[in-house]
């Protein structure tokens, strides 16, 4: 297919957005290039009478077997360009081993290509978050390395407080490049993400992520971004970003 091959030219390979539309006829075509495990961003569109969505897999809906269309800003689709241009990063998409599927060293977000768009578009912000805390906070950096379960309970609300500042820091930047309209479902993924991790920390158990999914969570407060350089450190291959 001659997508497959444009996309992994060294100028677009883990690089770029496709833009997929899933209209009608199109569903095939979208199914054929997740089949291809293209290393690139992928984002399904259905074009309606009301203008393009950008057609995600709702984590709270799906236990249903259900799909809904999450009404996207146009930012979204230059998302991850705009973060590297603003803070001087790098976001890729690439494969990245089990169990991860995301990783970060300080200056570079990495995102599995495998994951869906909703889930790419949660960890890009969940990840530019951490870089934040990792360049402004050296403790920041203790506190995401890799962890074996058990974890020491007073441990636990030191890493939540860490997972929430991250959550603010990631709302702030969608807020800066437009996109206003996510912070309840960001809201409910974050609180998913955090009940998911103390449940592995404490019990090493890895139940199904969406087990843990609530509707109308408590907002998060999006928090101002200060300053920073990003510098690289190590990368946490051996750890768990959800």
């Amino acid at each position: 297919m001659r997508v497959c091959e444009v996309v992994r030219t060294p100028e677009l390979l883990g690089n770029c957005v496709l833009a997929v539309d899933e209209t009608a006829v199109g569903a095939p075509v979208v199914n054929l290039l997740r089949r291809a495990a293209l290393e690139c961003t992928m984002l399904t569109v259905t074009i309606t009478g009301e203008g393009a969505r950008c057609g995600v897999l709702a984590d709270g809906s799906c236990r249903s077997g259900t799909r809904e269309e999450l009404r996207i800003p146009k930012a979204i689709w230059m998302g991850a360009t705009l973060v590297a241009e603003m803070m001087s990063m790098q976001v890729k998409a690439r494969d990245i081993p089990d169990p991860l599927t995301g990783d970060l060293d300080g200056a570079e977000i990495q995102i599995d290509y495998a994951e869906t768009p909703e889930q790419r578009f949660f960890l890009l912000a969940h990840l530019f978050g951490h870089t934040v805390q990792w360049n402004v906070n050296p403790r920041a950096f203790e506190l995401g390395r890799p962890r074996r379960p058990p974890v020491n309970e007073d441990l636990l609300p030191e890493i939540i407080d860490y997972e929430r500042e991250a959550a603010s820091y990631a709302l702030s930047m969608l807020h800066e490049i437009g996109i206003t309209g996510v912070d309840q479902w960001f809201s409910d993924y974050t609180a998913c993400d955090k009940a998911y991790l103390l449940h592995y920390y404490r019990t090493g158990e890895k139940r199904d992520f969406r087990s843990f999914w609530r509707d109308h969570t408590p907002l998060i407060p999006a928090q101002p971004i200060p300053p920073f350089t990003p510098t690289k450190r190590t990368s946490r291959l051996d750890g768990i970003v959800i």
